[in-house]
This record gives structure tokens, sequence and C-alpha cells, in this order.
């Protein structure tokens, strides 16, 4: 078992190395964030959702083999060679492609759910896309503070504060704070739990994750808060 959840830590470490390394990794992140907040506003469908998620992990997987691909002709050689070359442009033009396709996808599902007439419900709620929008731009603005900021920012703190916030602001008000108090109480406890970070560290990944599900509530329906 820990064999296996360091392997995700060794995979999210790649995943901030490539984006501080490729600036077109970042931006293709920061735009993602912004569209899953923009697709909250215009409240697309589940269908039109999980299309989107799929763009997005087809486009970031592609930026990311691509990377991958120039690290390891970089190492094969150092010389100019037309074969390195070759293969960089390929990859590149992959990624292009691709994105190109994303974007064009993207206009369609968003015109059509901006011309659909929208009744919001009687009673604020939050939906399934809200919740993995906001669980998806908080680890999408980790990786670029981690990309930024390095060890002078937490990302163990991130997640955990934000399914904390996202269930606590969910929790029917007839239940009292108590539910709130436990949840908060808990993402604290993971959030130092393994060499806590240092609080000028811990507190930033906090207010990441706690201010991203905000927003993306805000974005789907701002009577939830």
């Amino acid at each position: 078992m820990k064999r296996f959840l360091a392997s995700f830590v060794h995979a999210f470490d790649g995943i901030v190395e490539a984006t501080r390394a490729q600036q077109n990794l970042a931006v293709h992140e920061l735009v993602a964030a912004i569209v899953l907040v923009g697709a909250l506003a215009v409240h697309l469908s589940l269908g039109g959702f999980v299309a989107i998620l799929v763009l997005i992990s087809v486009v970031l997987g592609l930026e990311l083999m691509n990377t991958a691909i120039e690290a390891g002709v970089d190492l094969a050689t150092l010389e100019h060679h037309p074969l390195a070359k070759r293969a960089k442009d390929a990859a590149a033009g992959a990624v292009l492609a691709v994105s190109v396709g994303a974007a064009l996808a993207g206009v369609a599902i968003f015109a059509d759910a901006a011309l659909t007439p929208y009744v919001p419900p009687r009673i604020p709620s939050a939906n399934v896309q809200s919740i993995v929008a906001g669980l998806g731009v908080a680890v999408l603005l980790t990786v670029l503070a981690k990309a930024r900021w390095g060890k002078g920012f937490s990302g163990r703190a991130t997640v955990p504060w934000a399914i904390a916030a996202m269930a606590a602001l969910l929790v029917p008000h007839g239940a009292g704070y108590w539910p709130q108090g436990l949840l908060l109480a808990l993402a604290a406890v993971v959030s130092l739990s393994r060499r806590p970070p240092a609080l000028s560290a811990l507190v930033p990944g906090a207010l990441l994750g706690i201010g991203s599900v905000c927003v993306c509530l805000l974005a789907h329906d701002g009577r939830v808060l």
C-alpha cells in the first residue's frame, strides 16, 4: 500500500515538474480551471460537463507526453539531429491538433448551453458538476502554485480543505454546526500528518482549497453560500 500511494506522489511531482518546465502546460492548466468555472456559469448538462472533462484530460495528458518526449530526446542526444527535430515537432503537432479540436468542441458545447434557457431550482443546491469542478479547480491551481513556489506552498493542504469546505457548505442547516467543525478539524489533521509543512506554506494551501470550492459554488448557484 505504501508503494502504491508513493506512485501517486511521484506522478504528482512529475506533473509539477513538467508544469515548471513547460509554460504551455501551465497555460493549459490555467485555461482548464477557467473552463471548469465557466461550465458551471452556463449550467452545462452532466453530459456536456463530462465531455469537457474528457477534453481537458486528453489535452493535458498529451502535453505531459510531449514534455516526456522532449526530455527523452534531449537526454538521447545533444546534437541538432533531423530525427530529433522530427520527434519533437511531431509531438508538439499532436498537442496542437488535439488542442484545436478540443477548443472547437468546447465552443460548440458552451454555445449550445448558452442558447438553452436555464430555470434555476426553487431550492438552492449543488450538483455533481459543481462538486467535481470545485475539486478539479483546486487540484489544477495546486499544481500551478507548487510549480511556481515549490516548498513555499503546501499542496497537501489544498484538497483536504477543499473537500471539507464542500461538505461543510452542503450540510443541511438543520444539522447544526458540529458537522462543519468536525469536517474542518479532520482536514486540519490530514494537512498536518507526516512531516507537517510550515504554517506559511499550509495556510495558502488551505485558502486555495476553500476558495476554489466557493468560486465554483458561486458560479453554479450563489444561493448555496
